[in-house]
């Protein structure tokens, strides 16, 4: 394997879970494990579980003796521990723990039911060492459970326990006896002559009969441990690209990526040979269901996820087909396409997030096949009729629910904190949304020209590209440079203006005239425990007609304290507004609706290829660089208007982030998109030293994480990384060249024995053979790649 030497303040994730790519088993289990340095109550090198939520927690501590002293805590070690190896269910781990003595800690999951060890001691000083290794196995079990503890077997001494329906033991090789802590733990003792090394091989197994679970620490003494290995590592390592960037850290946290990535690849319990993804995953969690039900959970994941697995594994585009396939094996007639890949996940009730023809596009860029294209072309066609059949009432498409659009917690869409000015996603025409569906039906047209493909939508989708385009031209503020959000009625990007703030219920005859037909917000703030029986009704003109909205209680969208809702209608004047059933200790506010929020998805209009130049320069010069920079990426709000939305956290989300990024490479903003990316490893990196994980979200002020972890969202986008050092895209087959590295340093990458180095002068590739090829342009190239 490619060298490491990762310490324990290096950032890293070490996250290891039971490999579903090459089990054959039959999965209805799952179970993660995380290796903590310092953690649990002890400290040291701690292996933490909770047996698929089966326990509260289960901690497996080594513990190092010789002759005078045991040693747990790394601080306790002559030289701290070093991982020198790594992949998604395997770790070794050394450490000289005493002076000359060195340990190699071997982690190996093979299977859903059990975690194998090795210990191997190397004696590489001058004398003979006699020591004691011992395990301390800490169980904490859900009720009715039974901790560990010492229990001979016909053979073995080893430590059993109980919790739930698992019944884990744990076996470790040598004389061994129970250990000398008050703790439940093993031990077994050695001497291990000058230049000579001694090993160990520990089992823990938990399955749902106490003598299965014997039977499978017996079993592991006669397996051959480094064969199963190597076995292991040769599947495995051929998919990593290695990095020397002059920057260890980065080589650290972008091997930790695709490392955690790579964990998110399960198998179905049903078909054992399909493979499908998942978000996360990581000890709080398990992707199955009961042992009883023998089926799998099917977490599954959103459009915009699987896009961006693509970024962080950019040549798992089988994978990637597999999924989005499922995707498209759930369209209905209509061209309805579920907005996850698990139907039963909340999120499917709403039409697919519009990226789905971009990944279609990854795929078919690699697959080259015409047949499959046609297929997809159709399938893609129908999905966005649906998609712009809701711009019959007002020419432009809208997002069904702020939920369909996964990014629910923007500014805009928030209906459910006390100060949020959300407004219903069904009035707001979405910049964001607009270009999502332009590209969308871009990447059509290129599949068709690529194939040379004649279809007979082609009319209909060229058609929407001219009435997107326009209606995205249109959003264009001029004074303050950005694609503004417009109210989908009147095409209007309205600022807030209070229009009546009271306590308690009455009627108030207003004849307030407005400045231009404007949609308006209520907003009701309660007391926790009131019985909502709130009505409001509004009295108004529009074009010399009379309006009258009446909003009840079922209309608002309540949160704890508040209800919050959207008028259907617009008004050019307001005459009355009569409040009933409102206690007089709360109150009601009723303005116009807030258009002039601003977030970071009003910028993915970059995208289009066509875009206007300046526009470009100006939205990058105005906003993007300096209000939206941050030291951690680019933030989902400007800074101009983060003190303003005191309830709201300002975030950087990586897909996000990666999706403005490709617009800014597109369009060569490279020392922006160089900034950006620099920025992004910098927030990715700091949490991965202080937390060992990748998080959903992380705080654009400060750095801190925020959300789930070992989450797809959270990692980092190699594809950005490579198209930022000059490399347009990389399959099993061939790489494509488009431009030179943006950094100073050179950057030599790896991968199933080529060596490619990336620098500002151009591109070198070096073959397993030793074959140089040397490229020294901009211009675009494509390089075979020998076999």
């Amino acid at each position: 394997m490619f060298s490491l030497n990762i310490a324990p303040q290096d950032p890293f994730s070490l996250i290891l879970v039971n490999d579903s790519q090459r089990s054959e088993e039959e999965i209805s289990f799952d179970n993660t494990w995380e290796i903590q340095y310092e953690g649990g109550e002890l400290g040291g090198i701690s292996l933490y579980s909770t047996l698929g939520l089966q326990a509260l927690s289960l901690r497996i501590t080594p513990i190092f003796s010789n002759l005078n002293e045991s040693r747990i805590n790394l601080k306790q070690f002559e030289k701290e521990p070093n991982i020198t190896e790594i992949l998604p269910n395997y770790t070794n781990i050394s450490a000289e723990v005493f002076a000359g003595i060195h340990f190699s800690l071997e982690y190996f999951i093979s299977n859903s039911h059990s975690i194998l060890g090795q210990v191997s001691i190397h004696n590489k000083s001058s004398q003979k060492f006699s020591g004691n290794l011992q395990y301390l196995v800490s169980l904490k079990p859900l009720s009715e459970g039974e901790q560990m503890k010492g229990m001979q077997s016909e053979l073995y001494f080893v430590l059993s326990g109980k919790t739930k329906d698992l019944y884990p033991m744990f076996y470790l090789s040598g004389l061994s006896q129970p250990g000398k802590l008050g703790q439940p733990s093993i031990a077994s003792n050695f001497e291990i002559d000058s230049g000579s090394t001694h090993q160990f091989k520990w089992c823990l197994a938990f399955e749902q009969d106490k003598f299965q679970s014997l039977k499978r620490v017996i079993d592991y003494h006669a397996l051959d441990f480094d064969k199963e290995v190597t076995r292991n590592k040769l599947f495995h390592q051929r998919d990593f690209f290695f990095f020397d960037t002059g920057n260890t850290e980065w080589d650290n946290a972008l091997l930790s990526s695709q490392n955690s990535a790579k964990q998110l690849i399960v198998r179905d319990s049903e078909e054992k040979q399909k493979l499908s993804m998942i978000q996360s995953r990581h000890p709080e969690k398990t992707i199955y269901q009961s042992e009883a039900a023998k089926k799998r959970n099917n977490e599954g994941i959103s459009p915009i996820q699987l896009w961006y697995f693509l970024q962080v594994l950019p040549t798992h585009h089988n994978l990637i087909q597999d999924v989005f396939e499922e995707f498209m094996n759930f369209q209905r007639e209509d061209g309805f396409v579920p907005n996850h890949s698990n139907p039963s996940n909340f999120h499917a009730r709403f039409h697919a997030f519009p990226i789905l023809a971009t990944i279609a596009q990854e795929i078919l860029d690699y697959r080259r096949s015409k047949d499959l294209s046609i297929s997809y072309l159709k399938t893609l066609v129908s999905y966005l009729k649906y998609w712009l059949s809701f711009s019959i009432d007002y020419s432009t498409p809208h997002w069904e629910n702020a939920l369909q659009s996964l990014y629910e917690d923007l500014p805009i869409h928030n209906q459910w904190e006390k100060d949020g000015n959300g407004i219903n996603a069904r009035w707001i025409e979405s910049p964001f949304l607009t270009s999502l569906l332009a590209v969308e039906c871009e990447k059509c047209l290129q599949i068709a020209d690529h194939f040379k493909i004649d279809f007979p939508e082609r009319n209909w989708v060229e058609d929407q590209i001219t009435n997107l385009k326009k209606s995205i031209n249109d959003s264009w503020n001029p004074k303050q440079n950005y694609f503004a959000y417009r109210d989908l009625q009147t095409k209007k990007t309205p600022g807030k203006v209070l229009i009546l703030k009271k306590n308690g219920s009455g009627n108030h005859n207003l004849e307030k005239k407005l400045r231009s037909p404007q949609r308006l917000t209520v907003r009701v703030i309660t007391h926790p425990e009131l019985s909502r029986k709130i009505t409001v009704e509004i009295r108004g003109m529009l074009e010399s007609q009379e309006i009258l909205e009446i909003i009840k209680p079922k209309n608002f969208n309540w949160s704890t304290t508040t209800g919050i809702f959207t008028t259907e209608n617009v008004f050019e004047s307001i005459s009355s507004i009569n409040i009933f059933a409102l206690p007089d200790d709360n109150s009601v506010e009723i303005s116009t609706s807030q258009y002039t929020m601003m977030d970071l998805s009003c910028f993915h209009p970059i995208l289009i290829m066509d875009n206007n130049k300046k526009r470009i320069q100006q939205m990058v010069e105005h906003w993007l660089e300096k209000e939206f920079l941050s030291n951690f990426g680019l933030s989902l709000l400007p800074k101009k208007y983060q003190s303003s939305i005191k309830t709201r956290t300002n975030s950087v989300d990586l897909p996000l982030n990666s999706l403005i990024l490709g617009g800014l490479i597109e369009n060569q903003q490279l020392d922006l998109s160089k900034k950006v990316f620099i920025n992004l490893m910098k927030v990715v990196i700091k949490n991965l030293r202080l937390s060992k994980k990748f998080f959903k979200l992380y705080d654009a002020n400060d750095g801190t994480c925020k959300g789930e972890y070992n989450i797809i969202n959270g990692m980092i986008p190699l594809k950005i990384f490579f198209r930022l050092i000059g490399i347009h895209r990389w399959t099993d087959n061939e790489i494509e060249f488009l431009g030179t590295s943006v950094f100073k340093k050179e950057v030599k990458i790896f991968y199933r024995g080529l060596q490619v180095v990336c620098s500002q002068k151009g591109h070198t590739i070096i073959t397993s053979g030793g074959k140089n090829i040397e490229l020294k342009t901009n211009n675009y190239q494509k390089i075979k790649i020998p076999s």
